[in-house]
């Protein structure tokens, strides 16, 4: 009877301890992540097999937003820093936001291969009397703030104006394009490299030397702090590993151990 009761004890124990187990990490990550972000986590999943890691993709503002009503993600992969600060600032994070790449911006538009450069580009837009130009939402979208702050320093900027369309997130500036609603459409680099879209027209890489950093910044959420796996998989962000995949998908490398915190510099190097 004794050798029973512990049988029990033993199995209800088990089962409460399951679900803390299984829980999935949840992580919200920026739009421009879509592509890259699941080769990441198949590298991370065949080191961790019993790892469940699931993600939503979206506007960094939106996430954001989200972020800070309670929603329940435990690490954010902001495409910029001031989010994932914010979010660390009011008390709806912990620990340190890391910087773990820099977007790129790029022209992409579907027609014949051709040399060109941004200048034809926006001539050739200004030239057609319905052309216009995708790009994400200020309001929401980091490659939004960089990409209006870029035409804004064009001479014809008050031509380019009125030829804006925005999306609600750097993704979705390709459905522009193939849908007709925009000529060509200013996105991340990290998307114009994909297959899908490779495959469909070309892309033009705009000179980082003409635009701010686009930093993009990490931070485990409060919810994060009692996940068995954020902490680990945050840590893993920062690999060798995992910042040749990013280079590889079209971002380029933050100065790698010089962009963590001292702490965590010592964990990557042990």
């Amino acid at each position: 009877m004794v050798r029973m009761f512990h049988a029990l004890l033993f199995g209800a124990l088990v089962l409460m301890a399951s679900p803390a187990r299984a829980e999935s990490l949840n992580i919200a990550a920026a739009s421009s992540m879509r592509f890259v972000l699941p080769l990441v986590i198949e590298h991370y999943q065949s080191q961790h097999p019993t790892a469940d890691i699931r993600v939503v993709y979206g506007s960094s503002g939106r996430l954001y937003g989200q972020l800070s009503h309670g929603a329940p993600f435990h690490i954010f992969m902001s495409a910029n820093m001031k989010y994932a600060e914010q979010l660390l600032a009011n008390n709806n994070a912990v620990g340190n936001v890391q910087a773990y790449a820099d977007g790129r911006l790029a022209f992409w538009w579907q027609g014949a291969q051709s040399h060109v450069s941004t200048a034809d580009i926006l001539v050739a837009i200004l030239a057609q009397p319905r052309g216009r130009i995708a790009i994400a939402s200020p309001q929401h979208a980091p490659y939004g703030v960089q990409s209006l702050a870029w035409l804004q320093q064009h001479e014809q900027w008050a031509v380019i104006e009125p030829r804006l369309v925005y999306t609600e997130s750097v993704a979705q500036v390709a459905h522009f394009v193939r849908s007709g609603a925009a000529s060509v459409g200013i996105l991340a680099l990290a998307l114009a490299v994909t297959d899908e879209l490779a495959s469909e027209g070309q892309y033009l890489l705009i000179p980082p030397h003409e635009y701010q950093p686009l930093r993009k910044g990490m931070v485990i959420t409060q919810a994060g702090s009692k996940h068995p796996y954020a902490a680990e998989f945050f840590a893993y962000m920062q690999t060798p590993a995992v910042r040749r995949i990013l280079e590889q998908g079209g971002f380029a490398s933050v100065t790698g151990l010089e962009a963590a915190s001292p702490n965590q510099q010592q964990a990557l190097t042990q």
